[in-house]
């Protein structure tokens, strides 16, 4: 079986789980979830993390329970699912709150990292290089001898001076290029971004190029948030780094939808109010479980 998205290993185990509940000593449930927790380390612990959010759910009124129950489980499953791993945990010399920090290196060049945000610095005498863990981070790159390299996902940049932005926003990732130039790699294959091009990744969508107005790259820094053309999804990717536990979509649809505008992060719960009420949808707030977003 091919790997599946953290976020919907942690949907499976909610719905499983709900199911479960409602009729525990059902044979063929019962056969399911040891099937499914025999999948591998991931479904057992996302599991686990749902069961374990069951306990701090409250009864509600009764015409209301079944939806409030199922979303809060779904989320306990999901905040496990996307709460920092713990190789991210090991691996990262260099973590943010959820506010950000700049980070001014003995080279002289300058990191600004967005809320939620974790580094891997694997500079040497010969090198700087970094790993985006997650979150997102602009680099103010000085001149220096040593290549300046960044690592997101699958893909690689190369630099000698320049201000560039990468980014991780739900599944995909981004390089946008304030000023200067960068090479991008990814399997093989290089592109050029200059000033105000951003490339995009996922294994959704593939390679995507995009032109934007430099100052609008990076406006994190701003505390706004510029979105031109951004899947929903990936949008509020970035007003989540701010916000407490995690927010799950609860509806693919939805999550795919393109949005443009600007929100406010020094609210975060606002923008993400004000994003949602876009598209028609609604935001349930669940203490520190996080949020659901609903059409």
């Amino acid at each position: 079986m091919p790997d599946q998205p953290k976020s919907k290993i942690a949907e499976e185990a909610a719905d499983l789980f709900l199911r479960l509940t409602s009729d525990p000593d059902n044979p063929s449930l019962i056969a399911e979830r040891e099937a499914f927790c025999a999948r591998g380390a991931t479904e057992k612990k996302a599991f686990e993390a749902v069961r374990k959010a069951w306990t701090g759910v409250k009864p509600a009124e009764p015409r209301r329970r079944a939806p409030l129950i199922l979303l809060a489980v779904a989320l306990g499953g999901a905040a496990y699912m996307a709460s920092e791993p713990v190789q991210t945990f090991l691996l990262a010399d260099h973590r943010t709150q959820r506010a950000p920090e700049t980070l001014v290196l003995s080279s002289s060049d300058r990191i600004d990292m967005d809320a939620s945000t974790a580094l891997r610095d694997r500079s040497d005498s010969n090198e700087r290089r970094f790993t985006v863990l997650d979150g997102a981070a602009l680099f103010q790159v000085e001149q220096d001898p040593r290549p300046f390299l960044v690592d997101i996902g699958p893909i690689s940049v190369r630099v000698t001076g320049t201000v560039f932005e990468t980014a991780q926003q739900s599944d995909a990732f981004n390089v946008s290029v304030i000023e200067g130039q960068v090479e991008v790699s990814l399997d093989a294959q290089s592109w050029q971004l200059t000033e105000g091009m951003g490339f995009t990744w996922s294994e959704k969508t593939g390679v995507e190029i995009r032109t934007h107005p430099a100052e609008d790259i990076a406006s994190w820094r701003e505390d706004r948030f510029v979105m031109n053309g951004l899947r929903f999804a990936d949008a509020v990717a970035v007003i989540d780094r701010r916000l407490p536990g995690t927010v799950l979509i609860i509806n693919d649809a939805l999550a795919s939808q393109p949005v443009s505008g600007i929100v406010d992060l020094d609210d975060p719960i606002l923008a993400l109010q004000t994003l949602a009420a876009s598209r028609g949808a609604q935001v349930i707030r669940l203490g520190p479980l996080g949020t659901i977003i609903s059409p």
